[in-house]
């Protein structure tokens, strides 16, 4: 796995400033190839795409159905114009644009902001796609809370003797 060596900050016109971390020279991936790199606290896979107009993208490292980190290992290819990456365990194929689930588009990896500046290869440091994994969405999130607030009225209004051990 590359280790970043150095990181900088710069600001966007009309966007919150950007961490911006050196992960390794552009030269060092090897095109339509995975490489796993540690930015900041988060593993990300980042690919080399030849022929794309973006030369390299970066999504989360962790596939979200085997809670593994190997993306960096999976298969290149493509779903009509969209460079995806197949996990090498399950299969599943996730978009390099975005990083979510050809299938299930709201799993994804996550997704990470990349430059490249003399050469070398930057990712921000904060993803602009956020990881997600099955099951997770607001939507789940949303019903599960109104489960355990519906589970707490009516452990409230209970019987007292019949809630008796």
């Amino acid at each position: 796995m590359t280790t970043p060596s150095t990181s900088t900050a710069t600001r966007s016109a009309g966007s919150a400033p950007t961490t911006w971390v050196r992960v390794c020279a552009l030269d060092d991936l090897v095109p339509d190839r995975g490489a796993a790199a540690l930015v900041g606290d988060q593993q990300v896979a980042l690919f080399r795409l030849s022929g794309d107009d973006v030369p390299v993208r970066a999504v989360g490292h962790r596939d979200p159905y085997a809670g593994s980190n190997v993306m960096a290992r999976g298969l290149v290819g493509s779903v009509g114009d969209v460079a995806v990456v197949a996990s090498p365990l399950l299969k599943q194929r996730f978009r390099l644009d975005d990083g979510r689930a050809v299938e299930e588009p709201e799993v994804g990896l996550g997704s990470w902001p990349v430059r490249v500046v003399d050469g070398i290869v930057e990712v921000g440091a904060t993803p602009v796609v956020r990881p997600a994994a099955p099951g997770t969405s607001a939507d789940a999130d949303e019903a599960s809370a109104d489960a355990d607030a519906d589970a707490d009225a009516d452990a409230a209004t209970a019987d007292p003797v019949l809630a008796a051990p």
